[in-house]
């Protein structure tokens, strides 16, 4: 039997590894008791290195990781309930699924409602 947190946390963790690059990463500490996900809706919050206003760089980007294909979907559809109660425009949501082996299927949202969903392989 598979451990799911030690599944979810592992891929939390190669997934915070594959945005570093980029992004100063925020994730919070797990604690077995409580609500970890910010707004509910994020295992992890990034904010691009090299600066918000000199591309079209998200502001903020707001990550759910998830290792369960019907999670997924669900997520999404909770995204897409948040995003309709702010106001802000420049944040990015990404629901990123752990396939198999380095695989990820990465779907993102904008405020603004645009949405794509690629499939590809995380490189370290």
């Amino acid at each position: 039997m598979v451990n799911k947190v030690a599944k979810g946390k592992r891929a939390e963790k190669e997934f915070v590894e594959y945005l570093s690059k980029e992004y100063y990463v925020w994730r919070p500490t797990w604690s077995k008791y409580g609500q970890k996900d910010i707004f509910n809706i994020a295992d992890i919050i990034a904010l691009p290195k090299k600066g918000i206003y000199e591309d079209e760089s998200p502001s903020t980007l707001f990550v759910q990781v998830k290792t369960n294909k019907s999670d997924f979907y669900k997520a999404r559809k909770q995204i897409r309930e948040f995003i309709k109660n702010i106001n802000n425009k420049n944040n990015w949501f990404v629901v990123a699924l752990k396939i198999k082996g380095k695989k990820w299927r990465i779907w993102h949202i904008e405020s603004s409602g645009i949405e794509s969903d690629i499939e590809k392989e995380l490189i370290r």
